[in-house]
């Protein structure tokens, strides 16, 4: 009588193959769209920089907000925020609320400090964790605040405009950058508020031209309108963009964008991510494939063989 053996049942390393790579895809693909996600910003109405007027010590009459940001090609910079204000009795320090998600990777403490009366008064910065405000700014001692002197605050730190999503490739046309950069609002009614924005462009003619911001393909956005806008150059010859608006009402937005040649910058390109992603699976799928091909087909040469052995078994049985 025939008889075949059994198969015995090996676990094929394509599963462990397959395990892993769907490990690793999993993981890498849960990074990616993290990141992606991190660098978009929310809207205005979520990025609040509050004035808490129902907090006594906090309240004060702003007078002006002025923001520099020394950018560099990567799309980090140096942001210092300038804001005078005349403080109400019993004043402490400033609240600020929810700036764009990851703007601020650290404050310069050495360089956030306030000024009144001749008197220059250190800063200790607390985060709140509040719904409504991001940081406490509080004053180090307030022997010297007083309801008729003004106070010059100077709050620096250090931002990254990628990481936030305020500086990326346009995707409209693949060689300009588009940086919109979004300040935080106020609950109040703010007379002045202004940005400059020092730019990676090195500026070699005596002014800045038309000509010369056509050859870097500068533009700003039709929405910018309303700002009053100019262009300079520092001391190191760098281009400088200068908005500003006044009057502005309760949480008026401040938004500056344009547009500037990528050459300038070097960001990190998503698309590499990607390309990768899809490069790992197809790898990933072809080894997969292969090593089930080789499988099955050790599996059915063993077969085979076994067959062939108990055939020639039962033949030889039969010839006694």
């Amino acid at each position: 009588m025939l008889s075949v053996n059994k198969r015995k049942k090996i676990v094929p390393p394509t599963m462990i193959i397959v395990f892993l790579s769907i490990s690793l895809l999993l993981t890498t693909t849960i990074n990616t769209n993290h990141f992606i996600a991190k660098t978009k910003s929310s809207n205005n109405t979520e990025q609040s920089a509050v004035l808490q007027p129902d907090i006594k010590e906090y309240r004060a009459e702003i007078h002006w907000v002025k923001t520099n940001i020394d950018l560099d090609n990567k799309g980090k910079g140096i942001v210092t925020i300038l804001v005078n204000c005349t403080p109400e009795e019993n004043h402490v320090g400033l609240l600020l609320g929810n700036f764009v998600e990851n703007e601020i990777t650290e404050f310069d403490l050495e360089n956030s400090f306030a000024k009144t009366a001749g008197y220059e008064v250190d800063l200790n910065i607390s985060s709140s964790g509040s719904r409504d405000y991001d940081y406490i700014f509080y004053l180090s001692e307030t022997t010297h605040v007083n309801t008729s002197e003004s106070i010059l605050y100077q709050i620096t730190y250090t931002g990254d405009f990628v990481l936030s999503g305020q500086l990326e490739r346009f995707q409209v046309n693949p060689e300009l950058a588009i940086i919109n950069l979004v300040r935080p609002l106020w609950n109040i009614t703010l007379p002045y508020q202004e940005l400059t924005v020092v730019l990676p462009v090195d500026v070699s003619d005596p002014v800045v031209t038309p000509q010369f911001l056509n050859e870097i393909q500068f533009n700003v956005s039709a929405q910018m309108s309303t700002y009053d806008i100019s262009y300079y150059k520092t001391g190191a010859n760098l281009l400088v963009f200068n908005c500003s608006k006044t009057s502005m009402g309760l949480k008026a937005p401040f938004e500056a964008t344009f547009y500037l040649s990528l050459a300038y910058f070097s960001l990190p390109n998503i698309m590499n991510w990607l390309v990768l992603l899809f490069v790992f699976i197809f790898i990933a799928g072809a080894l997969v494939l292969f090593f089930v091909v080789i499988n099955v087909r050790n599996q059915a040469e063993t077969e085979v063989s076994e067959f062939q052995k108990d055939l020639h078994e039962l033949l030889k049985s039969n010839e006694k």
